[in-house]
């Protein structure tokens, strides 16, 4: 992109925004819903805008990062070819204390605009096997002074993972054995 000229950039910037917006209004079927909640769900910690940017460019997409992350955190490749998502990451400024006086703001810095990073979804990657709730349950709760901690990582709010078992009125839970 960087021997595009700036009113191609913005006309691309744009097409990119549209396309989010069509595909969030054609979530009026009850599948369509569905599908885009489940997506949701997927990328909790990202914002509503990426969520969306994501969802127009890849319905499928189930866990993305950026080619270094898959490296590093991961020991995963990018597949040669692959297209990318484009996400909105800010574009910070720090700010002088006039500018803070300014803006009515004790913060340092502040978001002046955004730049579109590529990701690519994990199915668009080779490596190591990504780890599984199932895998962990296994060697993280084999012993019952493990429940404890584990219970108090996990943040109000956030989805769980699918797992077999059930909770249970005592503050309990059950894990069935796996099929």
């Amino acid at each position: 992109m960087a021997s595009k000229s700036r009113s191609e950039i913005q006309a691309w910037k744009q097409r990119l925004v549209h396309q989010a917006e069509v595909k969030l209004q054609s979530l009026t079927t009850s599948a369509n819903f569905k599908a885009y909640l489940k997506t949701m769900a997927k990328f909790h910690h990202y914002s509503l805008r990426n969520i969306n940017l994501i969802y127009a460019q890849d319905p499928q997409a189930t866990q993305v990062a950026g080619v270094r992350q898959w490296q590093k955190d991961f020991n995963r490749q990018v597949t040669k070819g692959a297209k990318a998502i484009r996400i909105a990451a800010p574009i910070t400024k720090r700010l002088t204390p006039e500018q803070q006086r300014q803006l009515g703001t004790k913060r340092d810095q502040a978001i002046v605009g955004y730049r579109y990073l590529p990701v690519f979804d994990v199915r668009h990657t080779t490596g190591e096997q990504l780890p599984q709730t199932r895998d962990f349950i296994k060697t993280e709760l084999g012993e019952h002074a493990n429940v404890t901690p584990l219970c108090g990582s996990i943040a109000p709010g956030r989805p769980m993972p699918r797992v077999n078992g059930r909770s249970l009125q005592s503050r309990t839970v059950a894990i069935s054995p796996s099929s």
